[in-house]
């Protein structure tokens, strides 16, 4: 499935790639995430996207905006709280989830608004071998987090690691007004060979 997801997406796999793993790194609802080694030996990581997905999702989003909608005709509280505008917004940004280049094109901003932090990477994006089913990014050799014990082999300063986390954060809320939505430990790594806060 997946060999068949990116030939329709990038052409033959093995003109694509030298070599991608078959077992996913990660797995989620909408899609899988795969090693792999571009033709220049570059490594990278790709998010497939699983198929039909958006159908599946379109028919579920047209139960939450009929739900929404007889909330709205129905009760005094559906009116007043506005749950055909919320069931909108819901749809709009599960939408957005489904192409993979707004998830690059955010990935590549946050890169630039986070430049000004050496201490700080976001992974590069590979736009020639990114679509809207398949997202191509700088593989990153690190350790989540949350894996204290492999942490605590690189000899951090983890107080000065969790200040510029938060200063980060606070840089992309109230400086850029744009923000790494979902900092959860499978989005923050720490890179092996540079010491640096990685979001994913």
């Amino acid at each position: 499935i997946v060999e068949n997801t990116i030939r329709e997406e990038l052409g033959a796999m093995d003109e694509v790639f030298l070599f991608v793993d078959p077992e996913p790194i990660a797995a989620a609802s909408i899609g899988q995430v795969h090693y792999a080694i571009l033709k220049d030996f570059s490594q990278v990581v790709i998010k497939i996207q699983r198929p039909n997905v958006e159908e599946k999702i379109h028919s579920d989003l047209e139960f939450v905006r009929d739900i929404a909608k007889l909330m709205h005709n129905t009760t005094e509280w559906g009116k007043k709280y506005g749950v055909v505008g919320i069931a909108e917004e819901l749809i709009r940004t599960l939408m957005d989830e489904l192409d993979y280049n707004i998830e690059a094109t955010n990935a590549d901003r946050l890169r630039r608004n986070m430049e000004r932090f050496k201490e700080i990477h976001v992974p590069n994006i590979y736009w020639e071998y990114t679509t809207r089913r398949i997202l191509t990014m700088e593989a990153i050799d690190g350790y989540k987090i949350n894996d204290i014990q492999n942490i605590a082999t690189l000899n951090l300063d983890l107080e000065k690691i969790s200040k510029i986390f938060i200063q980060s954060i606070l840089h992309q809320a109230f400086i850029n007004g744009f923000f790494h939505a979902d900092p959860h430990p499978g989005n923050l790594m720490i890179e092996k060979s540079t010491n640096r806060l990685v979001y994913m």
